[in-house]
């Protein structure tokens, strides 16, 4: 009688362990996998947003390099006015308070006609830009 006992609670334990563990095994997989896929869509948000803010840098250096060409005459700049606000208002979200303020006095020289001195200013903002995208990302 001792015999069957023994065999039957051997038994009864192997079929909870064949039942309980593919259950454990599941939800430490499904946890691990959930962990997993946030660090990926963090990552990739992360990303999406650096191609964003690189994208914003690009244009806006773009329409500086525009009007400082020589051949940016009167009506060109009206014109081209709105395709420059566009990235400077977006780019101004994302700097330090330093680059802020360049180009805040840059924006005004823009505005008021006076493009050839905007170019020394330029030369100085660029590096400070980056240097500030960098920091953010980081």
């Amino acid at each position: 009688m001792e015999n069957i006992d023994l065999s039957l609670l051997i038994s009864g334990s192997v079929a909870l362990a064949a039942i309980i563990s593919p259950i454990i095994v599941t939800l430490l997989n499904n946890w691990f996998l959930l962990r997993k896929y946030k660090l990926e869509v963090i990552e990739k948000r992360s990303y999406e947003k650096q191609q964003y803010i690189n994208g914003i840098y690009d244009d806006y250096l773009n329409s500086l390099g525009t009007i400082s060409t020589e051949a940016f005459n009167s009506f060109q700049g009206l014109e081209f006015l709105g395709k420059y606000k566009r990235p400077f208002y977006l780019l101004l979200n994302h700097v330090d308070e330093e680059c802020m303020n360049l180009m805040l006095e840059m924006d005004k020289l823009i505005e008021s006609g006076e493009w050839k001195k905007n170019n020394a200013k330029t030369l100085e903002l660029i590096p400070l830009i980056k240097k500030s995208l960098l920091e953010q990302n980081n």
